[in-house]
């Protein structure tokens, strides 16, 4: 399930939030998010408390890639779905911003969580994503 349907089924608007962590989200704030995501595939899942499952490139320049089968696929192609972004709030936390269109703007801060995987946090009473980034595009 694409994180936009399962936050969009919850009720939770994931826009406009502080630089301060949700439960479950490690204190260790990635403020380079250029550096971790451009070029690079996020990938869930990872044992998360969201049940969710994406594989999204991070295009250079902002297109935000579902990778799905891949680019060559006859039956289910790799397919642009929106775009990202990086924010900053007044406290100089940096957030990526997905931008799926009509399906919804997401926020996210991102935590390190010092095992290979990255915790994705919206605000409070948003669930914990816990993603892998994979280096540069493909299947997960």
């Amino acid at each position: 399930m694409k994180a936009s349907i399962l936050v969009a089924a919850l009720g939770i608007t994931l826009t406009g939030i502080s630089g301060t962590a949700t439960a479950g989200c490690s204190t260790d704030r990635v403020n380079d998010l250029n550096a971790l995501l451009s070029g690079n595939t996020v990938c869930v899942p990872v044992a998360t408390t969201a049940n969710m499952q994406w594989q999204e490139l991070h295009q250079a320049g902002g297109d935000l890639i579902d990778y799905k089968r891949g680019p060559s696929s006859t039956i289910d192609k790799s397919e642009k779905v929106g775009t990202w972004s990086i924010s900053s709030d007044v406290n100089g936390g940096y957030f990526v911003v997905h931008n799926y269109g009509a399906g919804g703007l997401f926020t996210w801060a991102v935590y390190d969580n010092k095992n290979g995987t990255h915790s994705f946090c919206g605000p409070s009473g948003a669930p914990e994503v816990v993603a892998r980034v994979k280096p540069g595009g493909g299947a997960c």
